[in-house]
């Protein structure tokens, strides 16, 4: 289904967890495309990587794909070096309202959003 991927270089002070799917997927949330923030040939790409990420400043979880830049690989990723990945648009999770300190019912566990877009994309979860 999929695995968590421990950061070589954890630059993100556990705010940021890795993980790689048993398959690619093109699909987010509520059935929509999931793509880079840049265009080119990434675009509309289906990825087995994924971020989610827990906010800074307030309340909020979100999951957002990623995708290897060429000449970069696995290793890079997990090392932390910089150009190896394009981010792409949120894909999973709830955005909240940082003025009211974010919304703890909005939170999940990591697995329950990765189940979710496994399901979106037609992927079996047990």
């Amino acid at each position: 289904m999929f695995k968590k991927l421990e950061w070589i270089n954890d630059f993100s002070c556990g705010r940021w967890r890795l993980y790689k799917l048993d398959k690619k997927i093109s699909k987010g949330m509520n059935g929509n495309i999931v793509r880079p923030l840049s265009t080119g040939e990434f675009e509309e790409a289906a990825t087995e990587y994924f971020v989610v990420s827990d906010a800074r400043t307030h309340i909020e979880r979100l999951v957002f794909p990623i995708w290897l830049n060429e000449g970069y690989d696995e290793t890079d990723l997990l090392k932390g070096v910089e150009g190896c990945i394009v981010r792409g648009i949120a894909c999973a999770g709830e955005m909240t309202m940082m003025i009211y300190g974010g919304d703890p019912s909005t939170i999940k566990p990591d697995e329950d959003y990765l189940k979710e877009l496994l399901e979106v994309n037609n992927i079996k979860t047990s």
